[in-house]
């Protein structure tokens, strides 16, 4: 259902802060329609997909379709709120590359299999900033000592690691493949 928003009062439409990124673009009117997460704007150069609008209750709704209607009334908006664009869960996809096993999806680092020397770990572990710079050389000396020698590894001897593997999950995975790659004798 479309409207002229001109035809409306002020009491009738409701005013939106529009933002893109976090650069104040100006303000335009309009109006909820339904429960369709859809709203009627006044026409504006400032809408595009992507732009934020903050409501004037303090809201915020993130534009995911624009629909210019006709005779210039303006927009018709489909939009996300900021908790409904959080509740998307990734989706991740594991697949093959050259061969090697390549996990990930569109928005995050992809871990590939074929790379999981000690150069890629390392690469891996200096793209952190969270992680200590004693505790990543800390692994990478257990790693390099683990390669290089021929005893036996025992049970437990990456524990002290488990809150890092936790919240890097890829890192986790790369050091468990190259741990895998050394018992089956593969580096």
């Amino acid at each position: 259902m479309m409207f002229d928003i001109h035809e409306f009062d002020d009491e009738f439409t409701e005013t939106f802060t529009i933002f893109k990124e976090s650069t104040l673009l100006g303000t335009v009117r309009g109006f909820f329609i339904g429960s369709n997460h859809e709203i009627q704007l006044e026409p504006s150069d400032n809408i595009d997909e992507g732009n934020i609008l903050i409501h004037q209750d303090g809201k915020k709704y993130i534009l995911d379709e624009v629909n210019p209607l006709p005779e210039n009334c303006g927009y018709m908006v489909r939009y996300e709120t900021e908790y409904s664009k959080s509740q998307h869960s990734p989706q991740i996809s594991i697949g093959t590359v050259n061969g090697g096993a390549s996990i990930g999806d569109n928005n995050h680092n992809v871990f590939n299999s074929n790379s999981n020397d000690l150069s890629s770990i390392k690469t891996l572990l200096d793209s952190y900033s969270d992680i200590p710079v004693n505790q990543k050389d800390e692994l990478l000396d257990l790693l390099k000592v683990t390669e290089s020698s021929n005893l036996p590894m025992s049970k437990g001897f990456l524990s002290k690691f488990e809150t890092i593997f936790k919240k890097h999950s890829d890192l986790g995975v790369a050091v468990g493949v190259f741990i895998v790659k050394l018992l089956t004798n593969l580096l």
